[in-house]
């Protein structure tokens, strides 16, 4: 039996290191500071690096992998960390366990704790170029505004980040695939406990690029402290103040 997949690439890292309140970046005057390589990050790396070294995790594999499924059908998954999104991956790719999965709160740190966290997400932008960007940013708010489309992007499997979108009724009854349980109760309380902390910098990609490809050929503590050196130097490359956090 396992305790689902580990972290296998960037976002994944990522998502687990915001739960802990840390950043990757930060900005001190015109400068900026990266800190990949923090204790919540270390924290978070090496607890599930050893639970791979044991055996309790598989190496890859989500909701939407063909091993992941292969071995939940089979019954040997107890257990998986993802964002409220991954719930279409189940439904699609496991409709055979309907009724037998269950949602529940991130496991936190501390217990009281508290904190979840958000892995990816979706935003709806308007491109440099566009003809018409007054009525293009009118439209991308009525996506996320209006009742109806926040309720059709519900019935498709999002969960809304505003809050007047969180209280549509569709998300107050209860999933049949997931039991009957009022999911959309537990997807609420956890988005109100997602940390402010987080800093976009201007070398994520390039992050999340090489995070997945060192975690991929080494531990993930390893992959952290290479990445943390590979990252201060992108940032010099594109000619701005970087400073080791």
């Amino acid at each position: 039996m396992q305790f689902g997949n580990a972290p296998s690439e960037g976002n994944d890292l990522a998502a687990y290191t915001l739960q802990t309140g840390q950043s990757w970046y930060s900005v001190k005057g015109d400068s900026w500071t990266v800190s990949i390589d923090n204790p919540g990050t270390r924290k978070v790396a090496e607890f599930w690096q050893d639970l791979k070294d044991k055996g309790l995790v598989s190496k890859s594999g989500n909701a939407w992998d063909p091993k992941f499924n292969k071995a939940a059908t089979a019954g040997k998954v107890l257990t998986f960390v993802n964002a409220s999104w991954a719930a279409g991956g189940l439904k699609s790719d496991l409709k055979g366990l309907s009724g037998k999965w269950r949602v529940a709160p991130m496991p936190t740190w501390e217990a009281g704790d508290g904190k979840s966290s958000s892995n990816g997400g979706s935003a709806t932008s308007v491109m440099n170029g566009c003809k018409t960007p007054r009525e293009a940013v009118q439209f991308a708010d009525f996506l996320s505004s209006d009742p109806q489309a926040v309720k059709t992007g519900i019935e498709s499997g999002l969960y809304p980040a505003s809050k007047a979108g969180q209280e549509d009724p569709s998300l107050t009854g209860g999933d049949p695939y997931f039991g009957g349980q009022k999911v959309g109760d537990v997807y609420k309380a956890s988005a109100a406990q997602v940390p402010s902390t987080w800093t976009n910098g201007p070398t994520y990609q390039q992050v999340q690029t090489d995070l997945t490809g060192a975690m991929g050929k080494g531990t993930l503590p390893e992959a952290v402290t290479e990445v943390q050196a590979s990252t201060v130097a992108a940032i010099k490359k594109l000619g701005l103040s970087v400073t080791n956090g």
